[in-house]
């Protein structure tokens, strides 16, 4: 029988698909406890134990985290404070240092970088976070490998924008492009061009988490305490152009009859430093320089998911859906 598995916000994007591929597995071995604010028919499985509670509160992270094992903190919450939200954190380190979780995955985001100019992100870029959002997701991370314990491990997974059934990323460019005019549509592309979008897919995120839940480690060996972006940027179909016209195919958008204007989409970075975002530089890939010494590989071509994504949005009928 494997350790135990904890989950913290298994009824978000994320964890719903995690949730998904783990009970989906007929040889599964995990026994799963999932923490969750309401009472969920969508958990109800043999191998799931629910508990609903609140992460601030201490009697159920008491009775939620019930035993050793692997805690897969996937919770955020947009309403809370960015002392609440930290408060929260400390609160489950010890809660998990009191019943002996003896490995934390956290699944943070890769806009913890924040305002940086650099056009390669990797885990070792410093961080200069601008937002409260950007801040409080690296307070976050921070909370967990200063106040945890030496032999407790710590896996964080920074994905970049997620996309898949049920999210949120790409559907709305998706909708822009079914919904706009060609006029728009054309603006859009002269903007954007060739833009770097930052996706990945819920499946890839997920394999990550997997991995780590899964990766053996040595008993002789120093815990393991690392950060791995989780990105497909390394994918040269990773930019709006490809997107746009893989819309156009599946759903016969609205084109105008000339090329886009490449000198517009020139002053993209300063329309968007203007804007102050973050992300202000349009050429921005994330690539992760510790996933492969962490042994993880995930083979799907970006393409391949992108196309599989657009087509579940098609027959689904959620563009029409505003």
């Amino acid at each position: 029988m494997k350790s135990d598995v904890f989950i913290t916000g298994s009824t978000g994007f994320v964890g719903r698909h995690l949730l998904a591929k783990l009970t989906a597995e007929p040889s599964q071995s995990h026994r799963i406890h999932v923490l969750s604010r309401k009472p969920s028919s969508a958990n109800a499985n043999a191998t799931v134990v629910s508990h609903t509670g609140d992460l601030a509160n201490e009697a159920d992270l008491d009775g939620f985290l019930c035993g050793p094992g692997t805690l897969v903190n996937l919770a955020y919450s947009a309403d809370a404070s960015p002392d609440e939200a930290e408060s929260n954190a400390r609160l489950l380190v010890k809660y998990a240092v009191k019943t002996g979780i003896r490995r934390l995955i956290h699944c943070s985001t890769a806009v913890v970088v924040g305002k940086c100019a650099s056009d390669r992100i990797s885990e070792n870029t410093r961080p200069e976070p601008v937002s409260d959002y950007e801040q409080v997701k690296l307070a976050i991370e921070n909370i967990f490998f200063s106040e945890a314990p030496a032999e407790m491990e710590i896996f964080v997974v920074r994905p970049t924008a997620v996309f898949g059934p049920g999210g949120k990323n790409v559907i709305k460019l998706v909708r822009d492009r079914v919904f706009n005019s060609a006029f728009k549509n054309f603006l859009l592309d002269s903007v954007y061009g060739r833009r770097s979008m930052n996706f990945v897919s819920v499946e890839k995120v997920v394999a990550s988490l997997v991995h780590f839940m899964e990766l053996d480690s040595s008993p002789h060996a120093k815990p393991v305490r690392e950060i791995m972006i989780c990105s497909a940027d390394e994918s040269p179909e990773n930019n709006y152009a490809f997107l746009a016209r893989e819309v156009h195919r599946r759903f016969r958008t609205k084109e105008f009859p000339l090329p886009r204007l490449p000198f517009i989409s020139a002053a993209l970075p300063l329309l968007l430093r203007l804007a102050e975002r973050s992300g202000s530089n349009p050429k921005r890939k994330y690539i992760s320089s510790s996933a492969e010494r962490l042994g993880f590989r995930y083979d799907k071509p970006f393409a391949d998911e992108l196309r599989e994504y657009l087509d579940w949005l098609r027959n689904s009928g959620e563009v029409e859906r505003r």
